[in-house]
């Protein structure tokens, strides 16, 4: 339950400093080929199971020994009973008290002893939802989470998706129509407009190769007004100069440094492409960005004045990332891999961020290396 070393961190730009929050070591957790997917938002992680459809929410709480309130170094009923004892009697000289504290929120209270409980009961995997048959998992800008129903690896025409919101737990599930044009093989889900509950956008593609027939041939755009399906906006978008879906593509929606809608469409190998809408057809850029290694994940963000992209680096198929402005000498911050070898077998280093006030909140979760939470700051 310990949080793994400390690593190195390099900063190659004047002024910015990236530093790890806390991390784990997921292989004491998961399955790696049954978990290929996540991302982090709200200081959590969520990672879906395809195996047994269940999506985890993973916090602090698994690197920092929270729990363990007899300080025993397990996790178990006593330390229940401890933390009941102290509750009632206010006597904390034989427990550690901050490790009661089960939901993160600087207090113990009731409320922790019944966590410690459900925590117990799902085998110290923290809280959960139902979630799908396959690995990709994502979320929208609103903050509810996206799973796909369509059984892994089987072709994606026809399938449907689950849309979930975290606070509530109301869920809904929609089929996703003939008009996207959405086939293929789909492994994996980019970041989707607005509100998937409401009113927002999820942009698909699938295939396995370039020679495959079965692929999406463009952008499958999936629409949802109004809580239900847009079958007017649901539709296959073509690419100027063509782009052919693989089923390990993402295509991330973000709105770009101008203020205007974009896409990030991202193939493990190869420079990633910017989409924007030119009428009924997307054009596409080529994206370079200082170190790129061949890995899937990336994330677009607006910071500090500059339009970033976190990016996964060489060694190819390994853990260390880089952010920086497309076609810079030089990454602002970089973090080096500290892996031996490839992590996993499907090529997956997921990044994403979150802006705010002070800085920007950096998730990595990398399949069969690592889960952190990184801090990214001006000096």
């Amino acid at each position: 339950m310990a949080a793994m070393a400390a690593i190195a961190i390099g900063a190659y730009a004047d002024g910015y400093k990236i530093e790890k929050v806390w991390e784990l070591n997921p292989n004491n957790y998961f399955t790696t080929s049954e978990v290929r997917q996540g991302f982090g938002m709200n200081g959590k992680f969520y990672i879906n199971e395809k195996s047994t459809q269940t999506i985890y929410v993973v916090d602090k709480r698994y690197a920092e020994n929270v729990g363990d309130v007899d300080g025993d170094g397990e996790i178990a009923i006593s330390d229940v009973a401890a933390l009941i004892d102290y509750l009632l009697s206010n006597d904390s000289s034989d427990i550690i008290v901050d490790n009661g504290d089960m939901d993160c929120d600087g207090e113990v209270a009731i409320s922790d002893a019944s966590a410690l409980i459900d925590y117990l009961l799902s085998g110290l995997k923290g809280p959960t939802f139902s979630g799908g048959p396959n690995c990709a998992i994502t979320r929208d800008e609103a903050g509810n989470i996206i799973v796909s129903m369509n059984v892994f690896p089987g072709n994606a025409a026809g399938s449907a998706i689950k849309v979930i919101n975290p606070q509530t737990g109301e869920t809904k599930i929609y089929d996703i129509p003939e008009e996207c044009g959405f086939q293929g093989r789909c492994d994996f889900f980019g970041f989707a407009k607005g509100d998937m509950m409401d009113e927002g956008m999820l942009y698909l593609t699938g295939g396995n190769t370039n020679q495959d027939a079965i692929f999406t041939d463009g952008v499958a755009i999936f629409a949802v007004t109004g809580g239900e399906v847009d079958f007017d906006e649901c539709r296959l978008a073509a690419v100027d100069g063509g782009i052919i879906g693989q089923s390990s593509t993402v295509i991330n929606y973000y709105t770009d440094i101008n203020g205007e809608e974009a896409l990030i469409y991202a193939y493990r190998s190869g420079a990633p492409t910017k989409l924007t809408a030119d009428g009924d057809l997307f054009t596409k850029k080529a994206l370079s960005l200082p170190g790129k290694g061949a890995c899937n994940g990336i994330f677009p963000f607006v910071w500090d004045g500059m339009e970033l992209f976190i990016y996964p680096l060489t060694p190819n198929y390994q853990n260390g990332f880089a952010i920086a402005e497309a076609g810079a000498e030089a990454p602002i911050v970089e973090v080096p891999s500290f892996v031996n070898g490839n992590q996993n077998g499907f090529q997956a280093n997921w990044l994403n961020a979150e802006v705010d006030e002070d800085g920007v909140n950096v998730y990595q979760y990398a399949p069969g290396g690592n889960i952190t939470l990184w801090r990214l700051t001006k000096e």
